[in-house]
């Protein structure tokens, strides 16, 4: 049910449109993914990685091997050929949906991601790189001790 979901939306981006729409709401949106992140590392009382790494389905313990490139349609494939940053995080998110669907207790984490894929259905962009998150056109978010800032925001 989250895979499917998660599958349909990712696949439902406008991908022609993203990159093209600058709106300071991406930047909140950026913000907000940190916040969601810091939090989920901070009430797992795991050490977080860097936004860049930030598999939350390996954290809680997902194994499990996954061939994204089956999900994606041909526009979809396309457009995440071209970049690492977006890619990476619809693993991520892809992976964290598939363990949604077999563990009750993943699911309260699913909403980690959205705020990036928020920001590329708005037709914003971004790329999230080890040192920042540069919402495209926006702002760059700089992410040395991104953990101490972003935790217990709510």
């Amino acid at each position: 049910m989250y895979l499917e979901q998660a599958i349909s939306r990712i696949n439902n981006i406008e991908w022609d449109e993203v990159g093209t729409k600058i709106s300071g709401k991406c930047a909140v949106l950026g913000a907000e993914f940190l916040q969601r992140l810091a939090n989920f590392y901070d009430k797992t009382s795991n050490k977080p990685y860097p936004p860049l790494f930030c598999d939350v389905a390996t954290v809680l313990g997902d194994t499990g091997k996954m061939d994204f490139e089956q999900y994606y349609n041909e526009k979809t494939k396309k457009f995440l050929s071209k970049t690492i940053y977006q890619y990476k995080i619809f693993e991520y998110y892809l992976k964290l949906s598939r363990l949604a669907d077999e563990n009750f207790e993943a699911q309260q984490y699913l909403n980690i991601y959205e705020p990036l894929i928020e920001i590329l259905e708005r037709g914003g962009s971004f790329k999230l790189r080890k040192n920042h998150l540069e919402i495209e056109g926006i702002t760059s978010i700089p992410l040395n001790n991104w953990f101490y800032r972003y935790r217990n925001i709510v």
